[in-house]
């Protein structure tokens, strides 16, 4: 049985609000109170393969129910059993597709006999249905208020959410009912189940760590639209989980999230370009949107590197602390962007992108297509690095991104290569994007601090740091630069 749905953060302000209009609508019921226990091993095997097993009182009836990770961010693996006797019953689940967490049908007795109950969730739950239409297509999306707790370890969070299920029509309903209650209430897009939620806080982990990329399962028969879905995942799981950390107000002091956020969107318009012109382009206001968000997220970046990275070592330079205003003020202001209206209607429409893409067959490799197109992007970057001393800077930002670019799309077959000269290849990319990265920080820092330095005799010791630092920073980029024109083989 697959499920599709959709899940918010309500903010506490709205909690309310959001009761209050699904009783307006027609509420099924007065609320349900649902306690859960959640078994797995003391080391979490089923939560380390995104799986969740319960236990779950519902109306005076124990449920079993199994849930695994589906095909795309919106579907679920889920199987509901009967437990009359509140007693975990694994048989019932042997052979079903999908549960391959649990391991093979001899496994079974023995993982009964290892799980315990972790922790437990205890709340209220406010349903009601709506109806309405898509492409002419009649729909039906359930909506689910959840109030309550997560009991793991001794400690205690709260429960706040609104979920959309589909219940029946295509999934474009389900995104599209939302929408309207994004924008009303400022729901936050929670891309985390309330049994990772409780892992985490049994294990004392921070809520919402830090997401970086991952190495995508790509084989080399994969063919493009089902590799471009792996790599698309990964991506917006990056940038969902890092955009919710911050908009919940926990997001990494020293920019870790706001970095990862934007690498996650320069990873995922890398993959874009890479399928361009064999999957629909997106919507332009997509692409818009997008690039929105990384420039304003790269503004916040550039301050936290300047007070966090680079004014340390200034200070140490001059002598004593620093107060450089605006030039650092950073990550403080992603929360408010990231739990704006304009980002949460982006990774709905992210997501609207993915399942309506996913739907195409396009009959190559992804692999093949990517060394083909990644092989002209290199030609033209070596033509480029050859002549790096007479680039402009603009042409040497240009030139900055399509590294970038290469390294990411690379990135994406990675697993595929095994050859040396791939693997001497990705190692000069990787030192090429570190020293334009470097230098890109040092000219971003320097047109920030410049403005204060006729007024300001420290502002004035870190522009010329800054300069100095720039000068030799450039010698070792041509360097490098000269070592990368050099090598001429491809993937």
């Amino acid at each position: 049985m697959f499920e599709q749905e959709v899940r918010f953060q309500v903010p506490d302000a709205v909690r309310a609000s959001v009761r209050a209009e699904i009783e307006r609508i027609g509420a099924v019921g007065a609320g349900t109170r649902l306690l859960a226990r959640y078994y797995d091993t003391e080391d979490a095997l089923l939560g380390r393969r995104g799986a969740a097993l319960r236990l779950r009182l519902e109306a005076g009836e124990w449920v079993q129910t199994f849930k695994a990770v589906g095909d795309d961010p919106l579907t679920r693996i889920e199987y509901n059993t009967p437990a009359a006797d509140a007693e975990l019953d694994l048989a019932a689940l042997a052979g079903r597709p999908g549960t391959g967490a649990l391991g093979d049908v001899d496994g079974l007795a023995a993982l009964r006999e290892s799980l315990g109950v972790l922790f437990e969730t205890e709340f209220v739950r406010l349903r009601t249905v709506l109806r309405l239409s898509a492409d002419g297509e009649v729909g039906s999306v359930e909506l689910a208020l959840d109030e309550g707790q997560i009991r793991a370890g001794g400690q205690v969070v709260p429960i706040s959410e609104l979920e959309f299920e589909l219940l029946g029509g295509d999934v474009a309903s389900l995104l599209q009912a939302a929408i309207p209650w994004v924008e009303r209430f400022g729901l936050v897009l929670l891309p985390v189940s309330k049994s990772e939620r409780a892992h985490r806080l049994r294990n004392g982990d921070p809520p919402y760590p830090v997401t970086t990329a991952r190495t995508p399962d790509i084989a080399t028969d994969t063919l493009l639209v089902a590799g471009w879905a792996r790599v698309f995942d990964d991506c917006f799981e990056q940038i969902s989980r890092n955009a919710l950390a911050l908009a919940a107000g926990q997001g990494d002091p020293q920019g870790g999230h706001v970095h990862q956020l934007r690498v996650g969107i320069r990873r995922l318009r890398s993959l874009e370009k890479l399928v361009a012109g064999l999957l629909p382009a997106p919507d332009p206001s997509l692409s818009e949107a997008l690039r929105s968000l990384f420039r304003e997220l790269g503004h916040l970046r550039d301050g936290d590197v300047l007070g966090g990275e680079l004014l340390p070592r200034i200070e140490a330079a001059w002598g004593g602390p620093l107060s450089l205003g605006s030039a650092v003020a950073g990550g403080e202001a992603a929360a408010g962007l990231c739990a704006g209206t304009a980002t949460q209607r982006l990774l709905l429409a992210l997501l609207a992108r993915r399942i309506d893409s996913g739907r195409h067959r396009v009959e190559v490799t992804l692999a093949g297509h990517a060394r083909r197109r990644i092989n002209r992007w290199l030609r033209r970057s070596r033509r480029q690095a050859a002549g790096f001393a007479t680039l402009s800077i603009g042409q040497r930002h240009g030139l900055r991104k399509r590294i970038k670019r290469i390294r990411y799309g690379i990135s994406f077959i990675e697993s595929l290569l095994t050859g040396k000269r791939e693997r001497r290849l990705l190692r000069s990319l990787k030192r090429v994007q570190q020293r334009l990265g470097d230098w890109g920080d040092l000219q971003t820092a320097l047109a920030r601090v410049a403005p204060l330095a006729p007024d300001d005799a420290g502002a004035a010791f870190a522009q010329g740091w800054l300069a100095a630092s720039l000068q030799a920073m450039e010698k070792l980029l041509r360097a490098e630069m000269r070592r990368f024109a050099g090598l001429r083989h491809g993937l």
